[in-house]
């Protein structure tokens, strides 16, 4: 993980317009992982993502966290796929996942992809009982390799192609990237947010 993805981060959160709704936090590869492990559709090596956009609790979030069930075989709470401390509470909007320079872009797709699409299945799961298939929202998701950064979306199982979104080569390209990623945020706020407050309306419902 380069300090320099971390620094982007930490940028963009702090010139965010929603500072108080969204942040970005990196996942400890040591101790997170797809839990339980029958969300994953297939098993890598290193399924884990480096960093999580996500969204902070709010009064829906908190008033439904009271009645949300353990995960099965962990005997604790979580509105992700992974039980790790950092990201229990807190849902995932958006994953971002860094390689080295001579890494295959490749390699990040699929492993972001199983990441994701064990985040939607843990979703499903959230749903009132007795609804249709969920309808979940394109997800935006981001690669970085090296200096340079990609995006993607993730929508049921297809991947939609990588899109060059900017690099941390140049001032230039830097602003580019940190402008992009301020969109994600906005889309974490102004879509996936109300959707993840109608999918959970139900547990909070008298």
């Amino acid at each position: 993980m380069y300090a320099e993805h971390l620094g982007i981060a930490n940028v963009c959160v702090s010139s965010s317009e929603h500072p108080s709704l969204t942040t970005s936090l990196p996942l400890d590869r040591k101790s997170a992982s797809i839990d339980p492990p029958e969300l994953a559709y297939q098993k890598l090596p290193k399924r884990v993502v480096d960093y999580a956009i996500v969204l902070r609790s709010s009064q829906p979030i908190q008033k439904a966290w009271e009645t949300l069930q353990t995960v099965r075989n962990a005997g604790i709470k979580s509105w992700n796929h992974t039980t790790n401390n950092g990201v229990r509470s807190i849902p995932i909007a958006s994953n971002i996942e860094t390689k080295t320079p001579g890494k295959s872009w490749t390699d990040g797709k699929a492993q972001i992809a199983i990441w994701t699409a064990a985040l939607f299945k843990r979703l499903a799961l959230l749903q009132q009982p007795g609804r249709g298939p969920l309808d979940i929202p394109a997800m935006p998701a981001g690669i970085a390799q090296g200096h340079d950064w990609h995006s993607s979306k993730k929508r049921t199982t297809t991947i939609w192609q990588k899109i060059d979104i900017g690099n941390a080569r140049n001032c230039f390209d830097a602003y580019k990237l940190i402008a992009v990623l301020h969109l994600v945020m906005e889309w974490a706020v102004n879509v996936w947010r109300p959707w993840f407050h109608d999918l959970i309306a139900w547990m909070v419902e008298e």
